[in-house]
């Protein structure tokens, strides 16, 4: 006999016929965990509701009042589960189902917990947190580096390559530069004292100042402590009395540097790889890129006599009234016909003062050969049995100068810490600019910043005038010089892109600061806010003596050597 008893349904009992279960005419439509017994078989077996069968098990026993029914159960929901009296569940099966839904698309398990992931910037540099970033933007801005104080420091920078989490291309770096120091005598004794600007300052210090130094009959002191006034470049006329007050005055003005270009410049010494280019970005010098030169250079002089030029076919002569010395020469700014009107006769490139001569048509005396107007014409004269070589210059560039950067009177005042500078560094036809004393650059810019400066390789057009011609060049190096037209615009010079290089002469690129300005950064201002002229390197390709510049509305324009523009330098920290 099989009698099946259904939880939650105590009576009456129900005969099965048989001496098994029969499966197929079980019930389906009772709660899960109901259950039924064979009498007979002592067999027990329980429902499982989720997958509609009857499945065996085996009822076990326990103290406390009867028997207890042990069945399996399947879980397909979270929560809590209690067998009914005197059931238990064995085995468990757990089939809860993915409760994610598309919502929780890229969430993350926090703490047990579904968490929306974010989205961040940082824009400092350091370490990020990103457990709960999804995205992260990193903008980190010039600053977010170390800040330097002193020049020194973005040295070290720019050699260990973090240089660029301190600046951005467009920064600016403001420092002193050094006008001048005058001096005011009091007290009697002393009637006059000159003040060596750069030394006064490196030993006072790289600032604007007024300092005095008192003599006490023994000794000059300032600040109550005794000082020797060489130290300070003071050079005192006259003896000193207890009362004698020596009163120097410092003057300096800020200039800025903008960095124009990180890592792009070669360093000339191949131990260091990184460079920080800087440009001054306020035009305080206003220079001739070369003023007009020599027309004819006497290498071992020439002496006193009559002497006659030939230029295609017509002569002019001249009368020389007294010997001219080795390395002296014969200036010549007017022409007719490319034919010399008046000689200026110098005894040296430095001279300032010249002894005038005429000259008249005619072939009388020695003759000068031939001269060209695209080439110098060297020449070798056999007089009195002494042989007397020099050279004879462009007629061009004896009126207005030349265009040639390597040889400029601009380049060799950039590069000079010289006290005094007027002479370019063409060795037979430079000429002086005059006779008032010019500093070099590098002697009015701070000493910690030259200190710091190294030489880099920098391209520029060379033209047939001066040896070269189409596509020709002079790779230079260059501590401190001038932008290139394709600095600027991105054009080239006579099929030159005059640019930065390496030891081997291969191209860096552009610097593009400028380029991307749309001609705005190239509009440069001078100390009365007036929009002005700077000159730029390249040599105006048809001709000798024309310059490339950049006009004061930022376009590039050219000018003649020997007119005065601005100076814009540039400069790199090695």
């Amino acid at each position: 006999m099989i009698t099946e008893k259904y939880q939650g349904k105590p009576g009456p009992y129900k005969e099965l016929a048989g001496n098994e279960a029969d499966f197929d005419n079980l019930p389906l439509d009772v709660a899960n965990g109901s259950t039924f017994d064979e009498i007979d078989t002592g067999k027990s077996y329980m429902f499982d509701a989720e997958n509609k069968v009857w499945c065996p098990f085996s009822r076990g026993g326990g103290g406390g009042g009867g028997d207890v029914n042990v069945g399996p159960v399947t879980i397909t929901s979270n929560g809590e589960y209690q067998a009914p009296d005197g059931y238990a569940y064995n085995p468990i099966t757990a089939n809860v189902s993915n409760t994610y839904v598309a919502a929780d698309e890229g969430k993350v398990v926090n703490n047990g917990a579904l968490e929306e992931q974010t989205t961040s910037v940082a824009t400092a540099n350091g370490v990020v947190d990103t457990t709960l970033i999804k995205e992260l933007t990193v903008n980190v801005q010039s600053g977010g580096g170390p800040v330097p104080t002193n020049w020194a420091q973005i040295q070290e920078m720019v050699r260990d390559g973090t240089i660029g989490q301190s600046f951005s291309i467009g920064d600016q770096v403001t420092t002193p530069i050094l006008e001048g120091a005058t001096a005011t005598i009091s007290g009697g004794g002393v009637t006059a004292a000159t003040v060596d600007a750069r030394a006064f300052a490196i030993a006072a210090g790289w600032r604007n100042q007024m300092k005095e130094f008192a003599y006490d009959g023994a000794d000059w002191k300032t600040d109550n402590a005794p000082v020797n006034l060489a130290d300070y470049g003071i050079t005192p006329t006259g003896t000193p009395t207890s009362s004698t007050v020596i009163t120097v005055t410092l003057n300096m003005r800020e200039i800025g540097l903008d960095v124009t270009a990180i890592d792009l410049d070669v360093p000339v010494d191949s131990s260091k790889t990184h460079a920080l280019r800087m440009t001054f970005h306020e035009l305080y010098f206003s220079k001739v890129f070369e003023p007009a030169q020599a027309w004819i250079y006497c290498e071992n002089g020439l002496p006193a006599g009559t002497y006659h030029v030939t230029y295609s076919g017509s002569s002019k002569e001249f009368t020389l009234a007294s010997d001219i010395p080795a390395g002296g020469q014969i200036g010549c700014t007017s022409f007719t016909s490319n034919l010399p009107n008046q000689l200026k006769v110098y005894a040296d490139k430095n001279a300032t003062s010249a002894t005038n001569v005429a000259t008249a048509a005619g072939n009388s005396g020695t003759a000068f050969p031939e001269y060209s107007l695209t080439a110098v014409t060297p020449y070798s004269l056999e007089i009195n049995g002494q042989t007397y070589t020099g050279a004879i210059n462009i007629v061009p560039k004896a009126q207005s100068g030349s265009n040639r950067w390597k040889t400029s009177y601009m380049r060799a005042w950039l590069n000079s810490s010289d006290s005094d500078i007027r002479v370019g560094a063409d060795a037979r036809f430079s000429r002086t600019i005059g006779a008032t004393v010019t500093p070099g650059l590098l002697y009015r810019l701070d000493p910690a910043l030259v200190n710091v400066l190294g030489k880099t390789y920098q391209r520029t057009a060379l033209l047939a005038f001066d040896g070269g011609g189409d596509g020709q060049y002079e790779d230079l190096e260059e501590k401190v010089f001038l932008l290139s037209q394709y600095d600027v615009d991105g054009t080239n010079i006579n099929n030159v892109a005059e640019q930065a290089v390496n030891a081997a002469g291969v191209a860096q690129g552009q610097c593009t600061y400028y380029i991307n300005a749309n001609d705005q950064r190239r509009i440069k201002y001078n100390y009365d806010a007036n929009a002005s002229n700077w000159w730029l390197r390249s040599p105006y390709a048809a001709s000798a003596i024309n310059v490339q510049y950049v006009y004061s509305y930022g376009y590039v324009s050219n000018s003649i050597a020997s007119y005065g523009n601005y100076a814009a330098p540039s400069l790199c920290i090695i």
